[in-house]
């Protein structure tokens, strides 16, 4: 040992032992951070829990392999959505045109948001609690309200599988029991039942054979058994797929991801065959260019990227947290993302393939309807046989042949058609119509200016021809409040009185969804009996006008989606399908492991950071969550649960997700750093991601986010607090408003799912409790060593061996601060543990969290 060089000294045995820094450096094994195992706690370090937490981090489950891991994200991010949601958004948005606005916010929101929740995943290999907690205590809030969203999520997700599981045993019969309207007995006489007489077969089999539905939110009819059960073996599914953690769902998402597929190519490849499908898919795709102008059209996208991917449940990070530190995660992002855009597409194309050919047949159905009113009128001489063509065959007649005739027939009898009550049986109208038969009737809007002229004149035209023609008000006057308590600018209301039912709306102006004239039906008694202007104001200027109407949501019955495509549309689809109970179990077969993929990640999202922050043992935590989450959901098996379902679907998650998930790229992006966030990306993936990312985290992200959150609440504050009831009486649905308690409940939601993220700030913020920001450490597996400097010379070299990775030359200048306390002179905290291989001289250094 060189005589002039600094020393270090430690008691060991009774006698001095006296080694250089050099010798020191010399017997360090060189650390493989990038291999090297994370260490995040709150606690104070000591040598017990150092090695229970290191055992802990090398014990942690892992992926079988890459393949399972990829399926597993891909499961969880397919969902439901991509096929009830998506072709619905699709043709409601301009058909192939919304596929634009889509693919570029997938790109610039999706893509970046979803790449950034597998990085902090897998780069502190913690669920969602322990990543926010590292990342910034401040907002730990995050991890807590993630998991709040899953449970509420998760509570009627289940119900959704239930329902499938129902209709997957009951299509084990031939003919489908939903295929025919079920006779009753009136004494001895057979009647068909008149509910479903007075609907359909299949909207009779959802709402009353399956759901035995209730005619409010008020009436709970008691359990539904039926349902009930179901719903037992959902969660047991459930249960038994993740009970074992990723090492059980890990083995299912094989079955429940790559399944799916199969059934949907092999729907389309039937559909293709089908009479009609090409009809069904020309009409999807046709483009409707002047909608990718509409803000409507770009917040619905989105929203549905936002969603489709799982951003901010935690599903994401925990799934990621289980991979290895080398694990390209930017090639998973990319991946999953487009997986997840192309099945969209896919099921889109199965969906209009099959209502297609289902147009077709009712097409056929409306025009043998029709030919035989009009052979009655001929037979009874109320039309002339030389109203017919001579070419029409009555005993085959054809959609052209049927319209050609109809034209000329409204043509001669022009004063006296509308008597006759005949149809015009377009295929197009046809496409367009939804369960219950109320069709997208569309009327020519009397502006001649194009969108943007048409928005000039909103602002600088007022008073002239062009004026009244495109935003005439005719029975609104300047500041008196709307007696319907809906925004009446650029509107014409027909029929609307307070207390009365609005009977149609024609809207002749180009704002967001109302630009194409269409002519929307609402339900007879939407604003029937409501407070007299249900908060808002008939003017309140051009500016609100024009926002609120840009958000007004779209009447429900518009286009098929959700409940209705799965359970009404595509049911009634399947019964014209040859071997249709096959068709049939095959498809709920589909939903069933479409749905288990889904809930597997949600309900990682709870167990893996709860199991991660409070070691509770996995089975029992994972069973008792189920159980807890069945008795729970026990409210939406009543005869009114779809109600409820409807409701925690409209108010549980959107807001707080947001809020999360703007809040997760704020945290990253601006607080922790998006440059370090950067380096150490590069120092886990081994190459530096493009600075494609840098920007949309920092800039891109976080604006597009604040702007769909506000859009969001407009929404919520805009959208009427009701529910669509079906009343049996009527056999009909009908608009009704939330109770008063059912209101309470709904705001509960929203308040429960985002209390967290104010709580945990304030408790941090005024130190009520520990926000570990002293404490919070990353250690590796091989612990970075410094000497206890309490006692040491200014000059002792010893103050500089501490860098970020220990091979490197100490810097020699005597302001380095690696080993300070943030913003201040002293040095940094040190653990009272002494370090097993060099004695009680060397303790482990909390590092501060600055330094990392």
């Amino acid at each position: 040992m060189p005589k002039n060089s600094k020393v270090t000294q430690r008691e060991h045995s009774n006698e001095h032992v006296t080694e250089s820094v050099a010798d020191l450096l010399a017997h360090e094994e060189p650390v493989d951070y990038k291999r090297s195992v994370l260490n995040v706690t709150g606690e104070a370090w000591d040598k017990q829990k150092d090695g229970e937490e290191e055992l802990d981090a090398e014990n942690r489950p892992a992926w079988n392999s890459k393949l399972q891991y990829i399926l597993a994200q891909i499961g969880y991010s397919v969902g439901l959505g991509n096929v009830w949601r998506f072709p619905y958004l699709c043709q409601k948005n301009g058909g192939g045109a919304y596929l634009v606005p889509y693919l570029v916010l997938l790109i610039i929101i999706g893509l970046p948001l979803f790449f950034l929740e597998l990085a902090v995943g897998q780069r502190i290999r913690r669920g969602s609690i322990g990543v926010w907690n590292y990342i910034c205590p401040r907002l730990g809030g995050i991890g807590y309200a993630s998991c709040l969203v899953c449970f509420f999520v998760g509570l009627y997700y289940n119900v959704i599988i239930g329902w499938s599981i129902f209709y997957f045993f009951k299509s084990f019969q031939y003919p489908l029991p939903w295929s025919e309207c079920p006779i009753a007995r009136n004494g001895s006489v057979a009647v068909v039942e008149a509910e479903c007489e007075r609907s359909s077969a299949t909207t009779y089999f959802w709402y009353r054979e399956a759901l035995d539905i209730s005619n409010s939110i008020s009436e709970s009819g008691g359990l539904n058994w039926k349902m009930t059960l179901c719903l037992l073996v959902a969660w047991s599914l459930v249960g038994l797929a993740m009970i074992k953690g990723i090492q059980s769902s890990g083995k299912v998402m094989y079955f429940s991801s790559l399944f799916p597929y199969v059934v949907l190519v092999c729907f389309l490849v039937r559909g293709l065959l089908l009479r009609g499908a090409v009809d069904g898919i020309m009409h999807m795709f046709t483009p409707k260019l002047d909608k990718m102008l509409d803000p409507q059209v770009w917040r619905e996208a989105a929203t549905q990227v936002f969603f489709a991917l799982g951003l901010g449940f935690g599903g994401v990070i925990a799934f990621s947290s289980y991979n290895k530190q080398d694990n390209n995660c930017h090639f998973d992002a990319t991946l999953v993302s487009f997986i997840n855009f192309f099945t969209s597409v896919l099921a889109t194309l199965v969906v209009f393939a099959v209502l297609g050919f289902k147009a077709n047949i009712m097409n056929e159905k409306c025009v043998v309807e029709n030919a035989e009113k009009i052979l009655g009128y001929l037979n009874t001489n109320v039309l002339s046989h030389d109203l017919i063509p001579p070419h029409v065959n009555f005993s085959h007649l054809t959609a052209k042949d049927y319209n050609e005739m109809y034209r000329v027939i409204m043509t001669v009898k022009e004063g006296h058609f509308k008597e006759l009550g005949l149809d015009a049986c377009l295929l197009e109208d046809e496409l367009d119509k939804v369960p219950g038969g109320i069709p997208n009737r569309r009327s020519r809007s009397p502006c001649p200016l194009p969108v943007p002229g048409r928005s000039y004149f909103i602002w600088v035209a007022p008073g002239t021809w062009i004026w009244r023609s495109c935003f005439y008000r005719p029975s609104i006057g300047m500041g008196i409040p709307f007696p319907c308590g809906l925004p009446s600018a650029q509107g014409s209301f027909l029929g609307c009185r307070n207390g009365l039912p609005i009977v149609s709306l024609t809207a002749t102006s180009s704002l967001p969804g109302w630009g194409a004239g269409v002519d929307f039906c609402f339900l007879q008694e939407l604003f029937s009996g409501t407070r007299e202007t249900w908060g808002l104001q008939g003017h309140a200027g051009f500016v609100s006008d024009m926002l609120l109407l840009s958000f007004w949501p779209l009447s429900p019955k518009q286009s098929v989606q959700g409940t209705g495509l799965a359970f009404i549309a595509f049911t009634e689809a399947m019964t014209h399908f040859p071997a249709s109970p096959f068709w049939s179990v095959m498809f709920f077969l589909m939903l069933i492991n479409l749905g288990l993929g889904s809930m597997i990640g949600t309900m990682s999202g709870i167990t893996t950071p709860i199991i991660d922050t409070f070691k509770v043992r996995k089975e029992v935590f994972t069973v008792g969550c189920c159980i807890f989450a069945f008795v729970i959901g026990l409210i939406f098996v009543q005869r009114s649960g779809n109600y409820f379902v409807t409701m925690f679907d409209d108010y549980s998650a959107t807001l707080p997700l947001t809020v999360v998930v703007i809040l997760e790229n704020i945290a990253v992006a601006w607080i922790y750093g998006t440059k370090k966030f950067m380096q150490e990306l590069t120092e886990m993936l081994g190459f530096r991601p493009y600075q494609f990312y840098y920007y949309t985290w920092k800039y891109v992200s976080p604006i597009c986010m604040a702007v769909l959150m506000t859009a969001s609440i407009i929404q919520l504050g805009v959208s009427p607090p009701g529910y669509s009831a079906w009343i049996r009486e009527e056999a009909a649905e009908k608009f009704l408003f939330y109770p008063t308690w059912a209101m309470a409940i709904l705001i509960s939601l929203i308040i429960l799912a985002s209390l967290p993220l104010p709580l945990v700030f304030i408790l941090r913020q005024f130190h009520l409790v520990s926000d570990g920001s002293n404490t919070l450490s990353v250690t590796y597996k091989k612990g970075r060593m410094m000497k206890d400097i309490s006692n040491l010379e200014d000059n002792d070299e010893t103050r500089f061996i501490l860098s970020k990775v220990p091979s490197e030359t100490p810097s020699p200048m005597p302001t380095h601060r690696s080993y300070l306390g943030p913003g201040s002179n002293s040095p940094m905290e040190m653990s009272s543990a002494p370090n097993g291989r060099y004695g009680s001289g060397y303790l482990m250094a909390s590092t501060p969290e600055s330094e990392l």
